[in-house]
């Protein structure tokens, strides 16, 4: 099932990764080579992205769409350090309202 938070398409994800996109996981097809394959794989390593490589059948799960080999979950939520943030904010002379979670 497609979702807001899917992408698919090696360039699509290259193009996420060098965005500052905060990816979940990829899923690569089993096998797929190619230089620009390469440089994707390239980039996740550099990342420190989660990646697995899989068969075709499951990435035509994912998506209908023209996949390339190559799908990734973008992460609804985007992560801030929370020191830089509160430095941020206090630059910004604002009376925000933080609240922090420890699981």
């Amino acid at each position: 099932m497609q979702d807001q938070t899917q992408i698919f398409g090696i360039r699509a994800i290259i193009e996420a990764i060098n965005a500052g996109e905060t990816i979940d996981k990829v899923f690569l097809q089993k096998g797929l080579r190619g230089e620009l394959f390469t440089e994707l794989e390239s980039l996740l390593r550099k990342n420190d992205v989660n990646c697995s490589y899989v068969p075709i059948e499951k990435l035509n799960r994912l998506t209908r769409s023209n996949h390339q080999g190559a799908v990734a979950q973008i992460s609804p939520i985007e992560f801030h350090d929370l020191e830089q943030l509160v430095l941020n904010v206090m630059n910004q002379e604002t009376h925000p309202y933080f609240y922090y979670w420890i699981n």
